[in-house]
């Protein structure tokens, strides 16, 4: 493996630091020092000339194979390599820290270190976790050197996309038609890293639609996966069927965000068909429902008063409720609201104490703003 490769160039080149270092102290340890450092020459030369030799030659357990062009691609820009004796064993499995690490050099163009007695990879996994790739838990989870599954490659990847490569968060309502095991997946979370990935054409499904989460990736499909993330052209076509016209429920968490043209039946049994206020152009505006609570985040948690927006048009605006009218927007929309609207210019002559579009209240010959955003 590559990994290793490199892990144990590192290791060396710590090593003989440490006793160049002590060999300050006497001629006969900055002798070893010299010696020890020209063999750690030779081995990186030698370690060196073997990753040329799988990475230029042609590996020879992949002709024919269907990863055939990508892994040949991928080799060729050095994102992974084949192994010394020429195979690349596109069958074999891939643990979690060999593709953390594949997807972090690839993805930040950086080159990782270790400290002693860590983890071969533990200078990947500490650059994942602080930009967000890799959660606390899972870190301490312990699991990295176990196979990968499709399920963490698609959360992995769709991280890395969102907070190293800097693409935006993809519509994917309505992509879970095409996967045929979709109603195996019940967590919300794992739910939208599918959905996200799918709906890019990076890890797509089987010759049955299937996305098989809890399966082991192959080294194959890890190679892949990484080529797709890192080229646009190379990603699937993914057709997402046109969504109609939802029955959304407020009791329902896994509902996807509402749309124009949906009926919301909310807590009190009323069903309201969503229209866009002409006037402001904010859905559901004047129509006092609160489309947002009781949905689920990504992460599985349902969405409160006062919540940040996590999808890409609202994230980080809090999602705010009008306590008179029952209204639900998130901060920025309530903003636009109190710019589009003029009571000055809309109300010809005002009476003291006049209501204006549930909003704005005329006291003192002024009209304030009695919304939520203050």
């Amino acid at each position: 493996m590559i990994e290793n490769i490199d892990f144990r160039i590192n290791s060396s080149y710590n090593q003989s630091n440490e006793i160049f270092y002590q060999g300050m102290k006497g001629e006969k340890l900055m002798r070893k020092s010299f010696l020890k450092r020209v063999s750690v020459s030779l081995v990186i030369i030698i370690l060196t000339t073997i990753n040329i030799y799988a990475n230029q030659s042609n590996l020879s357990d992949i002709k024919g194979h269907w990863a055939e062009p990508t892994i040949q691609k991928l080799v060729a820009r050095g994102g992974i390599s084949g192994y010394p004796d020429g195979t690349f064993k596109p069958q074999n499995t891939i643990s979690n820290a060999e593709f953390i690490a594949i997807l972090m050099r690839t993805t930040t163009g950086k080159t990782f270190t270790r400290q002693q007695g860590q983890h071969w990879a533990s200078g990947e996994f500490e650059e994942a976790y602080k930009l967000g790739i890799v959660t606390n838990s899972e870190l301490s989870s312990r699991d990295f050197d176990k196979p990968i599954t499709r399920l963490e490659m698609a959360k992995y990847t769709e991280r890395a996309l969102l907070n190293i490569l800097g693409e935006e968060q993809v519509n994917s309502d309505g992509i879970e038609v095409l996967i045929g095991d979709y109603n195996k997946i019940t967590k919300r979370s794992e739910q939208y890293y599918i959905k996200s990935v799918y709906a890019r054409g990076i890890i797509v499904g089987d010759d049955k639609g299937n996305f098989n989460p809890g399966n082991n990736a192959t080294r194959a499909e890890a190679s892949t996966i990484i080529l797709r993330t890192l080229e646009k052209p190379e990603r699937q076509e993914v057709k997402i069927p046109e969504v109609g016209a939802l029955t959304l429920r407020h009791n329902d968490p896994n509902r996807p965000m509402a749309k124009e043209g949906d009926t919301f039946i909310t807590p009190d049994g009323r069903s309201v068909v969503l229209k866009v206020d002409p006037k402001t152009g904010i859905l559901g505006f004047g129509q006092n429902v609160a489309t947002e609570i009781g949905r689920a985040h990504p992460n599985g948690k349902l969405i409160e008063h006062g919540d940040l927006g996590s999808n890409k048009e609202f994230l980080g605006s809090p999602y705010l409720v009008d306590n008179n009218t029952g209204m639900g927007l998130y901060r920025s929309q309530w903003l636009d609201v109190q710019s589009a609207i003029d009571p000055y210019k809309e109300v010809p002559n005002p009476k003291e104490g006049q209501v204006y579009m549930d909003y704005f209240i005329f006291m003192h010959g002024i009209w304030y703003w009695n919304g939520p955003v203050r």
